[in-house]
């Protein structure tokens, strides 16, 4: 049988995508039968969060033109 992964695009604790993917792992079990659904939650997987990359690049470009 197949592995269904059900991925989880929103990097925030609680949000309603993870919502979502639990409702379609649940469905995918009792309608297909398919037991090796899982979810594969990107809030959990450590990655920094959007705002954070662009403080970084911002004030990266900011410390490069004070060099010049």
């Amino acid at each position: 049988m197949s592995k269904i992964a059900i991925i989880v695009g929103s990097h925030r604790q609680a949000s309603q995508s993870l919502k979502i993917g639990q409702m379609m792992e649940k469905k995918l079990v009792q309608h297909s039968g398919c037991e090796d659904a899982f979810i594969l939650n990107l809030a959990k997987a450590g990655l920094p969060f959007w705002q954070n990359l662009i403080a970084m690049k911002s004030k990266a470009l900011s410390i490069q033109i004070k060099r010049v």
